[in-house]
This record gives structure tokens, C-alpha cells and sequence, in this order.
């Protein structure tokens, strides 16, 4: 998320939290890949670590973007991506930075 002169200083500011803040999330992004998984009829063990992690501009805002590669959908990366600590979307299809 930027220009070509350098990054966004709001999505800059946002990465610098995401450290501090994932633990947090993990229930919330644990949560909403089950709930795609059993929309697909498959009941997940464990969720995997995030193959990437990016600051997107989504809607207009500054949003962190989880991708996943899952054992039930291996043809897709997934991405979850959270605002103000809340998933505001799960994308079924998505390309690594």
C-alpha cells in the first residue's frame, strides 16, 4: 500500500501493530476459516500459520490481510483481512503480494 515515492503513512503506522495485535485476532481469523471450511463440508483440526501478511487498501481503508494455503481448498490462497479488530472480509481467491 503506497506510491511510488514510499509507503502510506497510514498503512505504515497500521503494520507496526500487527505484532502486538495477532494474538488477539487469531480466535476471529481461527473463527471465520472454520466457517469456510464447513461451508465446503469439512471439519478443520488446525488452522494453518499465514503463508503472508499485508497492509491493503481495501473500501478505501487501510485493512491487514492474512493469506492462507488450507488443505480444503488447495487450488486458492485465502485471505482474511481484519479492521479495528473485526474480519471484515474472507476472500476465497487471492495473490501473495
Amino acid at each position: 500500500m503506497g506510491k511510488r515515492n514510499g509507503p502510506d503513512p497510514d498503512g505504515l503506522a497500521l503494520a507496526t501493530t500487527i505484532v502486538e495485535r495477532v494474538e488477539g485476532w487469531r480466535p476471529l481469523i481461527d473463527a471465520a476459516l472454520r466457517e469456510h471450511a464447513a461451508d465446503a463440508g469439512v471439519v478443520v483440526d488446525e488452522i494453518p500459520q499465514p503463508s503472508f501478511v499485508a497492509v491493503i487498501n481495501l473500501d478505501g481503508l487501510p485493512t491487514i490481510e492474512f493469506g492462507f494455503q488450507v488443505p480444503w481448498d488447495d487450488d486458492h490462497t485465502i485471505a482474511v483481512c481484519m479492521r479495528d479488530d473485526v474480519v471484515v472480509e474472507l476472500n476465497g481467491s487471492v495473490l501473495e503480494p
